[in-house]
């Protein structure tokens, strides 16, 4: 598993706020965060298996 950066503290709140409450400031930053944990899973994988991305919806109470 690749992730852009430990979910924990700022990340979790920017992440949070984008998700949840549509704050789009930082859409990005995070876009391009997350275009380069996309590479380095695609850069380690070569070959040995497919890559997938799941996405990780809040829950619907959150919602």
């Amino acid at each position: 598993m690749y992730a852009a950066a430990p979910y924990e503290n700022a990340v979790r709140a920017v992440l949070l706020a984008h998700k949840e409450r549509g704050a789009l400031g930082l859409v990005g930053a995070l876009g391009g965060a997350l275009a380069g944990a996309v590479r380095e899973g695609a850069g380690r994988l070569r070959g040995e298996g497919p890559l997938l991305l799941v996405p990780m919806p809040s829950p619907p109470r959150r919602r």
